[in-house]
């Protein structure tokens, strides 16, 4: 897969993609990536990329014009290959991007993110291409550079290849719908803290059960509102269709020590008194 950025700062993309398992990855040929600087499509001396806004408002706007010309010597090549393209423009108004959106972009052969800076770009630009709109969040931020190499990451992490073990991927937080189960390293006991004993009992089945209940009970406590329950309520509904027993869930709680629950971060949990 290829990843065009479409940015009038393309020395913040080097940085990031030439660094971790991103920069891995391109050297090992599974993922590509370029660059586009708009002010290389500009006609005057000065490459003026921006110009007032119609109507007042604050800031400027970025050329439709200039874009268009950027976007095309990226799109023109991939069209003659057959490529297929999608182009994403990260704007505050966008779509929220969500982790379960993901298998959709894998779909795709490149990828396209304009990046917009001062205060944004000419709309008919966005229109005329049929450009999707994505967010990162309810905030505003200096561009689009940022939250578009987060996106590109997260996609990136889902293609094959990409990181040295792909169930890395499989358990990251926000797979089935929850966060990761809390993570521990060496020693086993730090200023009082105990690692769960179940996590060096070297018990395969029993540690997969056990992070699968801590993923639950960690999104209760920290995301519940990432949560969908059976129409009875007595059920967690995961995006497989899977189902976990909230009676389940309330029993493995019980089981914890309260040592278990506080290194965990858990302490102090209700789980059927209000499941909404």
């Amino acid at each position: 897969m290829k990843f065009n950025f479409l940015t009038l700062f393309p020395e913040l993309i080097e940085v990031h993609m030439r660094s971790g398992v991103i920069g891995q990855a391109i050297k090992k040929n599974i993922i590509e990536f370029e660059s586009v600087n708009p002010r290389f499509f500009t006609k005057d001396k000065h490459k003026t990329v921006d110009d007032v806004p119609y109507g007042g408002g604050d800031g400027m706007l970025m050329l439709a014009e200039v874009l268009e010309k950027s976007l095309q010597s990226i799109l023109e090549p991939a069209q003659k290959s057959n490529q297929k393209v999608k182009t994403v423009y990260l704007s505050p108004q966008g779509r929220l991007f969500r982790q379960e959106l993901i298998t959709d972009f894998l779909n795709y052969d490149q990828i396209n993110f304009v990046c917009g800076r001062y205060a944004g770009v000419d709309n008919r630009f966005v229109i005329k291409n049929n450009i999707s709109e994505y967010s990162l969040g309810d905030y505003v931020l200096s561009g689009g550079e940022l939250p578009a190499l987060s996106m590109m990451d997260a996609i990136a992490r889902k293609i094959p290849g990409v990181l040295g073990n792909q169930e890395s991927s499989e358990l990251d937080s926000f797979y089935e719908g929850l966060l990761e189960a809390p993570s521990f390293t060496r020693p086993g006991e730090w200023q009082g803290l105990d690692v769960p004993s179940v996590l060096i009992s070297g018990h395969h089945a029993r540690i997969k059960e056990w992070k699968e209940f801590m993923s639950v009970l960690v999104t209760l406590k920290k995301r519940p509102e990432l949560l969908l329950y059976t129409q009875s309520k007595s059920a967690i509904l995961l995006p497989s269709g899977r189902r976990i027993s909230l009676i389940d869930v309330e029993a493995f709680y019980s089981s914890l020590s309260d040592k278990e629950k506080i290194v965990c971060g858990i302490q102090d949990m209700v789980i059927r008194g209000d499941e909404n």
